[in-house]
């Protein structure tokens, strides 16, 4: 109970002092450009939330649902990574792969001047359950931040 009370009392404080964090940016629905969209407005949500506004700009338009149709359009015609020469990387009809995703996000990325993101993907196992799957995202993160870190001596 006192830490619930601490939490209010932090709210509180940060209301009335006018530190509030100010109120996030509508989030762009994939009903708005597709059924299938929900890679390229995934994207733009994340650039929109993160509050980066240099990346943001790179995208042509003037709102979130433009600024995914332009993301589609420039990043998604090139050849799907799973799929080859059968499908582009992002059309209306199929949306786009999570390799494809990750593609399309380096070449803008690239194109920026900024690196390639690195990493792979977690996928649950089959025999392993949701709390499991939690636990070794966890601890994955963890190691990963000790192994980026350098530890005093």
């Amino acid at each position: 109970m006192k830490q619930f009370k601490l939490i209010v009392a932090c709210a509180f404080a940060l209301t009335s002092t006018g530190l509030a964090e100010k109120s996030s940016p509508p989030v762009l629905s994939q009903e708005s450009m597709g059924k299938n969209a929900c890679g390229p407005c995934s994207f733009v949500n994340s650039l929109t939330q993160s509050g980066d506004a240099s990346s943001l700009a790179r995208l042509k338009g003037g709102s979130a649902l433009e600024k995914a149709r332009d993301f589609a359009e420039r990043f998604g015609e090139m050849r799907s990574v799973p799929y080859g020469e059968h499908r582009t990387a992002y059309s209306d009809n199929n949306g786009t792969a999570d390799r494809d995703l990750l593609a399309m996000i380096n070449r803008f990325r690239v194109e920026g001047g900024s690196s390639k993101l690195r990493g792979d993907f977690l996928l649950k196992n089959e025999q392993e359950s949701s709390r499991q799957f939690a636990e070794r995202i966890r601890l994955r993160s963890l190691t990963d931040i000790r192994s980026a870190c350098v530890m005093p001596s």
